[in-house]
């Protein structure tokens, strides 16, 4: 049996953001010890045009840019010049708006952590050949681009997300339990491969499962 899925994030339900300038897709969520407490949600969030972002007080951001790009991300003011796989770390708070220069919808991978509960993190990874991936606390892992071939045989192709099952989450303990299930992983033939690879650094945070999505 295995204890890891494949799910094609644009087959996700879309969902609008609270202000209507953006859809998103719940890829996953985590919840603190008490089963209720939302910790952490992972998302992809698709910009159709220049947008703000809604608010979310009390919880940490990390945007990473999905698609080409680049677009401009101004946070509180201070723009910065945002490209595929770049990463911008900011407070749920905080005013925020992007401007998409090609004039083309965009993807972003948007991980909001509660604050105090845990710390995010998203790295992204390229190779050609085997790939390591980070060994805990890994909750997630996203194919930006090229195809990742896991150890059973498996291909995984852009745009598609590895998640833990709920089988794997009761029996492994969290903080090793994607990365020690995946095994070794390399890119398909001899082409490279990008990920993203989600972490979340806990101090309470321990299940994954569905919920309300993120806006």
């Amino acid at each position: 049996m295995s204890h890891y899925e494949i799910h094609g994030v644009a087959s996700l339900p879309a969902t609008p953001w609270r202000n209507d300038q953006g859809l998103t897709r719940q890829i996953a969520v985590g919840h603190a010890e008490d089963g209720d407490t939302l910790c952490w949600r992972l998302s992809q969030a698709d910009l159709q045009g220049d947008a703000d972002f809604s608010a979310f007080p009390g919880v940490e951001r990390v945007f990473t840019l999905m698609s080409t790009g680049p677009i401009t991300l101004s946070v509180e003011g201070e723009t910065t010049w945002v490209t595929r796989g770049v990463s911008r770390r900011f407070p749920g708070e905080a005013e925020v708006s992007a401007t998409l220069s090609e004039g083309r919808p965009e993807k972003a991978l948007n991980l909001m952590v509660a604050r105090g509960q845990a710390r995010g993190e998203v790295q992204i990874l390229s190779a050609a050949g085997s790939l390591t991936l980070p060994r805990h606390h890994l909750v997630a892992v996203l194919v930006l681009e090229g195809s990742l071939v896991l150890q059973d045989g498996r291909t995984v192709r852009e745009m598609e997300a590895i998640l833990p099952t709920t089988r794997a989450r009761s029996g492994v303990q969290a903080r090793d339990g994607l990365a020690h299930h995946l095994g070794s992983v390399h890119a398909a033939g001899a082409g490279s491969v990008t990920v993203a690879a989600v972490q979340v650094l806990p101090r309470t945070a321990r299940a994954i499962g569905s919920g309300p999505p993120a806006r």
